[in-house]
């Protein structure tokens, strides 16, 4: 899996730098810089941005998360269990990582692939401060 990430990552910064390339050729053509970076640079699609948004999941990075958010990734998405970034922060009862999520507006009855949710979870497991951070987001 991290071989795959590095490959992904290397065909990333290939891309960039051939973007980077075709910048500076159309500059030279007297192209207009806004247009040259709408069409050479276009946004990250939300599919990405939640791609991205998992692996910062996983590597616990709260900066990154936060910044994902905020470009659009969607707060609920989930990986192949189905798990929410709220409920795997509430399996891992990292408090931070819960706040995080829960500010965004993370769906707290969000089931996986096993029917648990992070409200559930949270409660059967005894994640009392959690659980404290949830009540405020309407439970069932």
């Amino acid at each position: 899996m991290r071989q795959l990430f590095l490959f992904l990552d290397t065909i990333a910064i290939i891309t960039l730098i051939a973007c980077s390339n075709k910048s500076k050729s159309r500059e030279s053509e007297n192209i207009p810089k806004q247009e040259t970076e709408e069409k050479i640079m276009p946004k990250k699609s939300t599919a990405n941005l939640n791609a991205s948004l998992l692996r910062a999941i996983k590597a616990k990075d709260l900066e990154q998360i936060r910044s994902l958010l905020d470009q659009g990734a969607q707060v609920d998405a989930v990986n192949s269990k189905g798990e929410s970034g709220l409920l795997i922060a509430t399996h891992e009862n990292d408090i931070q990582m819960a706040q995080l999520f829960l500010k965004y507006d993370a769906d707290v009855n969000l089931q996986d692939h096993m029917q648990d949710s992070p409200f559930l979870y949270a409660g059967a497991e005894g994640r009392t401060e959690i659980l404290r951070h949830m009540l405020s987001h309407h439970p069932d």
